[in-house]
């Protein structure tokens, strides 16, 4: 890496380059490059998709920046899925620890400061623009990554040189490769469904580049001439890589072969495109064509069959109707009475005064052990409080050993987050059909999939709260030596007959977030497990699970409100079971418990030869004032996966899900009931 313009360090013949993400899918071929070029590379990455120890880059100290001449800077968030997921955290990450980041470098000595930006900063464009051109970012992580741009560059002075990289949408194959990227996840489909389609109605553009391009772009900028008094920002796409999501369609089933769908109806509000003269003016030149890095990725994929799964959908969305009325609400969460809430507000004042916020402390303990007690657990098991159900189920699923390209069995009918935290962690979804009496994991359908052998975990989800079959379910999974995931995030103070669910789960999620019988001020949850292997996760750096406990304000909420859980349980099912006696004569099907049920949502099927279409029904209902929806989509569908789970596909096309909360008031599930046959009876 030769430049007149960065000397190394006193001391050293070669220059030295810290990289942070440089496990990533951009940051493992920069690594590759510059260890080419001869540099000395220092990488920081937290391992999020990794296994071992991973380390956080706002913790390098300014002896290690001391070190280094340069930092190409890639770690945090990765795309609009991240950011929207943790909006706060992400405006933090993005800007606020970017910021504080460079100018720490800047203090110790670091000259060239490269800053991984988006050609998202734009929203909307008519033609390619250069760098000049007026921003309008559309989405959380782009507006983030224009603030950090802006005063990374307000830094620049004669001794410290930022350079931000507007990156296009990156594609191709990497060491560390991602899915959830358009073009990656096109090829992917394409070659294992062998066709390729779309929801958005593929006008939209976006530019795209390879990622040994984009690796190179951030080499390049290391050493690159700034323009004296030019802000330096350069787009990064390649010269014929601004096409739009029709066209890179059209582009992976010729490469691929396989049949194009016809184009959905969404309209993408983004819609980009860039002009990359200004870093092609430096020096700087793109080897890989859209057309040479699907060939090489298929290529790739064809001699590696562990990574067939199709991957995250960020765009898939699902539409509910609106209600034009006053309506029930689904779930209301539960209200502290007076005097409740004259002690809470002093727990929050003791807690406030004594900085114990985000320690654990006596409100904590105090929660764990009501845990302890509803699921019934004995000294081998140990409680730990989270921040919700799905750092729970996250934390679960790492501590089971699930990584990147592991394979972990979830059942297709369930809230989406269950795939979604899966793909989070690199791993691949294998969904499995459901039982159509209650809704849940079929055992039946497991045993056959564990028989296929290559399975790491099996996640069951009490759907509805209505317990799954944690006994049979259990059996299957430890005569396949596969531990088996509980997520009983919907089920808290549920039970089958059998016993709880800490006789037959390895691990147990459970969520108390403010649509469930007992809620933690809106958020929180708990992992169960072996004592020695919840205590080890306590402790472990990799799972950060300090950052991620329960706070004790909301610990303090959680002890006051736990006694209201046995009776918002008893007001759940009997709403339920008003709503069974007068729909179940219209032939409505409910969902059939084997134990106890907290009954948290109302599902019923609507009749196959009903006059409605399910969704014209639900239309109908909140119109009429009844806040309904079709509440669990298959999994598989959402996420833009295949599968053949026909019972699941026929619950999700088929379920209603009715008001069912504790906040409905006395008297007003049989009006509801009522109103929902006399809408079902009009047609």
């Amino acid at each position: 890496m030769r430049s007149t313009s960065q000397a190394t360090t006193a001391g050293r013949s070669r220059p030295r380059v810290l990289v942070t993400g440089h496990h990533g899918y951009v940051g493992s071929t920069v690594v590759e490059l510059l260890l080419e070029e001869g540099v000395d590379v220092v990488g920081v990455d937290a391992n999020w998709f990794r296994s071992g120890a991973g380390r956080e880059w706002q913790d390098i100290s300014p002896e290690e920046m001391s070190r280094c001449d340069a930092v190409v800077h890639l770690a945090g968030f990765a795309d609009d899925r991240a950011a929207d997921a943790n909006p706060v955290q992400a405006r933090a990450t993005i800007t606020d620890d970017t910021v504080e980041f460079a100018r720490r470098c800047r203090g110790a000595g670091v000259r060239r400061f490269v800053f991984a930006s988006s050609a998202a900063v734009y929203g909307r464009t008519d033609r390619p623009v250069d760098e000049s051109a007026p921003t309008d970012p559309q989405s959380i992580y782009a507006a983030a990554k224009l603030d950090a741009e802006t005063h990374l560059l307000d830094l620049a002075d004669g001794e410290f040189e930022p350079v931000a990289l507007r990156f296009g949408s990156g594609f191709g194959w990497s060491t560390a490769n991602r899915f959830d990227l358009v073009v990656n996840k096109m090829t992917l489909i394409g070659l294992r469904d062998g066709r390729i389609g779309s929801r958005s109605d593929g006008l939209s553009h976006r530019p795209f580049v390879h990622v040994n391009d984009m690796a190179a772009a951030a080499v390049h900028a290391l050493t690159v001439e700034l323009a004296p008094g030019r802000p330096a920002r350069f787009n990064v796409v390649h010269p014929e890589g601004n096409l739009s999501i029709g066209e890179v369609m059209s582009i992976v089933a010729t490469e691929t072969g396989a049949r194009l769908d016809p184009p959905g109806t969404t309209v993408d509000p983004r819609d980009y495109r860039i002009d990359p003269t200004a870093l092609i003016e430096t020096g700087f030149s793109y080897s890989w064509s859209i057309e040479r890095g699907v060939r090489s990725l298929a290529a790739h994929l064809r001699h590696r069959p562990v990574l067939d799964p199709s991957p995250w959908d960020r765009r898939a969305t699902v539409e509910r109707p609106t209600a034009t009325g006053p309506t029930w609400p689904l779930v209301s969460p539960s209200r502290l009475g007076d005097a409740e809430r004259r002690g809470f507000l002093a727990d929050v004042a003791e807690i406030t005064t004594s900085s114990r916020y985000r320690l654990v402390g006596g409100h904590t303990d105090r929660a764990a052990s009501l845990v302890r007690e509803t699921f019934e657990i004995g000294d081998s098991r140990q409680v730990l409080l989270l921040r919700s159900g799905t750092d729970s189920l996250t934390l679960a699923l790492k501590l089971s050993g699930v990584g990147p390209g592991h394979r972990v069995v979830v059942p297709d009918h369930a809230f989406h987050a269950v795939g979604a935290t899966v793909l989070n962690l690199g791993a691949v979804p294998v969904f499995v059909d459901v039982d159509p009496d209650d809704f849940n994991l079929s055992s039946r359908a497991l045993e056959k999939e564990l028989e296929a052998g290559g399975v790491t975990a099996v996640v069951a989800v009490d759907n509805y709260g209505t317990p799954a079959d944690w006994t049979s379910l259990g059996e299957a999974c430890r005569t396949a030596r596969v531990p088996l995931i509980l997520d009983a995030c919907e089920s808290l103070g549920a039970r089958r007959s059998e016993g709880p669910a800490v006789a037959d789960a390895d691990l147990i999620a459970v969520s108390f977030s403010f649509t469930k019988p007992v809620h933690a001020a809106g958020m929180g949850g708990a992992l169960i497990g072996p004592a020695a292997l919840i205590n080890a996760a306590a402790s472990d750096p990799r799972h950060l699970v300090r950052q991620t406990m329960l706070p004790e304000v909301n610990a303090a909420y959680l002890v006051r409100a736990w006694p209201r859980l046995a009776d918002n349980i008893a007001r759940l099912r009997e709403n339920y079971s008003c709503y069974q006696e007068v729909l179940e004569p219209l032939g409505f099907r409910p969902q059939v418990e084997y134990g106890t049920s907290t009954r948290l949502h109302a599902p019923f099927l609507i009749p196959v030869d009903a006059p409605w279409r399910r969704d014209e029904f639900l239309e109908a209902l909140n119109t009429a004032g009844v806040g309904a929806a079709a509440q669990f989509p298959s999994q598989s569908n959402l996420l833009g996966m295949g599968s053949t789970c026909p019972t699941a596909a026929d619950i999700a096309a088929r379920v209603v899900s009715l008001p069912s909360g504790a906040g409905l008031g006395a008297g007003d599930a049989p009006r509801v009931a009522n109103l929902v046959a006399s809408v079902f009876r009009s047609r």
